[in-house]
């Protein structure tokens, strides 16, 4: 389709939202289709996700149950192994981390305190085109294009 003039402009909207309408239905259909498998393959899943959670349940159980006779040590069979792990410590507090960082500086801690700078391009957007240079930036703004089709309040 060629555009010439405000009434090709036109068209080509009218175009637009016949071919959104048609994508669309195709989706809606799509998605009932989809609805109908995936309810489908959730009942065939369910008693396998079922069986498969109570039986790792009771492997867990017992492995916690063995833990002095396993000690540290992988318990391998035919199909597979079971073992205890002790994870990496994990630093936890019912405090906020301005009560943590405030005490780790009072303690002398100051080592175990990060700092992050990083520059405030929001508070920068305040600043001349000469200060911008000046800094190693610029200002950047573009004419994007949008389209809305009648009776849409949205701009795409």
């Amino acid at each position: 389709m060629k555009i010439e003039g405000t009434e090709g402009v036109d068209r080509a909207l009218a175009r637009l939202a016949t071919l959104e309408r048609r994508q669309q239905r195709v989706k809606d259909f799509e998605g009932g289709l989809i609805d109908k498998v995936r309810a489908r393959v959730a009942k065939v899943v369910r008693p396998i996700k079922a069986e498969f959670k109570r039986l790792k349940g009771q492997l867990e159980r017992w492995t916690f149950g063995h833990r002095d006779e396993l000690d540290q040590k992988t318990l391998r069979g035919t199909h597979g192994a079971v073992r205890l792990y002790k994870t990496p410590d994990a630093i936890i507090s019912d405090l906020s981390d301005d009560e943590i960082v405030a005490l780790l500086k009072k303690h002398g801690h100051k080592d175990c305190v990060r700092t992050k700078e990083e520059p405030d391009r929001v508070a920068m957007k305040e600043l001349t085109d000469e200060q911008l240079k000046r800094v190693g930036c610029t200002r950047d703004s573009e004419d994007r294009f949008q389209w809305q089709l009648a009776g849409e309040t949205e701009w795409r």
